[in-house]
């Protein structure tokens, strides 16, 4: 019952890579079975997970961001039930699914906490043949995900995305979406920003997402529309206090299924990783995964 780590050595600039020493240092002499493979081009965790599927792991343990988790997901469901128990170790820039759900940040208690085997099933989303643990999104977060992978580089923590957001608003344009949820429900128009969110959407001070959960089943759409500059700034305070559900501008659902079509753009992001597309398929797969927690 064999432990396959797969570590991302670059994420949180550099944290990946310091994590090897660690997990090495505090599960040697414990006579556990377990190996450590490091990602070396992008998407290799996707292949790397696919093996360990393949060799027979009972865990398998990302090492790194919500990019890296993103990835060993996708290898994981890309083979056939039953799967591995699956396991983080937060050493990524944002690291949300670990914030959501309290897993610890700091590298050595985080390495004790996978070797436990207390878990939970959770819930998956996909967006065609791509998924996401945390969220997808359209529009303004986008823009900013895509700001802070390429640059900001000297910099680790939240800080990456309060000052990509800086960056980018002054010259930050709408999305122009059509929205079909799989009640019949439709929206049309200029937003600033899409989530689909399945944890914590993104911080402690911008809970787009505030009741999420990982394991009931739906998704969570949040669909914000256009406004200007003066007219966000102005309801800031709303979205700051988790009370933006309360602006008429604010969509917020549960949704299990929905399809959303891009007039404007092609880009849309799966946590955190920008991608190119017109036509969104988006669903839950429920309590598909046993997490350990």
């Amino acid at each position: 019952m064999s432990i396959r780590f797969i570590v991302n050595p670059c994420s949180g600039r550099g944290r990946g890579k310091d994590a090897i020493k660690i997990i090495e240092n505090e599960l040697e002499g414990r006579c556990l079975d377990f190996d450590i493979k490091e990602t070396t081009y992008h998407k290799a965790g996707i292949e790397l997970a696919k093996q360990a599927v393949k060799d027979g792991c009972s865990k398998i343990i990302a090492v790194g961001g919500d990019g890296t988790l993103n990835e060993v997901v996708t290898g994981i469901l890309r083979m056939d039930a039953p799967y591995p128990k699956l396991g983080l170790i937060p050493a990524g820039t944002g690291n949300n699914l670990a914030r959501s759900i309290g897993l610890p940040l700091k590298l050595k208690k985080a390495c004790h906490r996978v070797i436990n085997n207390k878990t939970m099933k959770i819930d998956i989303g996909q967006v065609n043949d791509r998924y996401f643990i945390t969220s997808m999104g359209i529009g303004l977060n986008t823009t900013v995900a895509d700001e802070a992978n390429r640059n900001f580089n000297h910099l680790r923590g939240t800080i990456v995305y309060i000052l990509a957001t800086l960056k980018v608003m002054p010259e930050y344009q709408s999305v122009d979406l059509e929205v079909m949820l799989e009640t019949g429900e439709k929206f049309t128009g200029e937003y600033l920003l899409l989530v689909v969110g399945n944890s914590k959407v993104y911080s402690k001070t911008l809970e787009l997402i505030p009741e999420f959960s990982l394991d009931d089943g739906l998704l969570e759409l949040c669909l914000v529309e256009k406004m200007s500059k003066p007219e966000l700034m102005a309801k800031a305070p709303y979205f700051l206090s988790s009370r933006h559900q309360e602006l008429e501008e604010v969509v917020v659902k549960k949704v299990k299924e929905l399809r959303v079509q891009l007039k404007n753009t092609d880009t849309f992001h799966v946590d955190g990783e920008v991608l190119k597309g017109n036509d969104l398929k988006i669903k839950v797969l429920p309590q598909v995964l046993e997490l350990i927690i």
